[in-house]
């Protein structure tokens, strides 16, 4: 894998009627979790002004898909966090985009 080499997970969740806010609490609870990731970059939880129960979800890492994927399976922030998310999520849509330049401002908060 050369340094560039990144996975940009897009996910956009339909939570059940009323579960907003607990699937927001647990997805907070797995960026918590992956900030001390080595491979993690970023990620941002966005809420739907349009959509009442959609949330949107986007992350930055430094590994291929592939080894993303493996993570998924085998890391403890995903099989907790996210299994205590599960009964909150009525419907998972994945975009998976390659992210091959990444731009911050940390003065913008």
């Amino acid at each position: 894998m050369t340094s560039l080499e990144r996975t940009a997970p897009f996910v956009r969740i339909t939570a059940v009627a009323g579960g907003r806010e607990a699937l927001l609490g647990h997805v907070r609870s797995l960026f918590d979790a992956h900030a001390c990731d080595p491979a993690f970059v970023s990620g941002s939880i966005h809420r739907s002004v349009d959509e009442a129960d959609v949330v949107v979800v986007h992350e930055v890492w430094n590994e291929s898909r592939e080894a993303f994927g493996r993570r998924l399976t085998t890391a403890e922030a995903f099989t907790t966090h996210g299994a205590r998310a599960e009964p909150f999520v009525a419907k998972r849509e994945v975009t998976w985009l390659e992210s091959p330049a990444l731009w911050r401002c940390d003065h913008a908060s």
